[in-house]
């Protein structure tokens, strides 16, 4: 699993040769949010004590000018909708 900071089409690239030289299944999974949403929960997270990360907005900014659409197929998935519900199509995507 890669996280955002593989937002680059060299490093997406890279790492679906690297699944395919090793014979593993490789998807694309894209988490979407509006912008007020993302702000938001950095702001909370950046609040809570003991936060895994501590990227703030202004990483968010970086990584949001940064970004490069892929031209390969991906599953994009808006993260306000519930868990069961992201699961449910995270499964339909890897598993049929």
């Amino acid at each position: 699993m890669l996280d955002a900071t593989f937002s680059k089409k060299k490093f997406i690239s890279a790492a679906a040769k690297a699944a395919a030289t090793h014979g593993a299944s490789f998807y694309i999974i894209e988490c979407t949010t509006a912008d007020a949403v993302a702000r938001s929960r950095i702001t909370r997270r950046l609040a809570a004590k003991g936060a895994v990360s501590d990227a703030g907005l202004e990483v968010y900014e970086r990584q949001k000018e940064g970004y490069e659409k892929w031209d390969a197929p991906c599953l994009s998935l808006d993260t306000t909708k519930t868990e069961t519900e992201l699961m449910e199509a995270i499964g339909a995507q890897i598993f049929g």
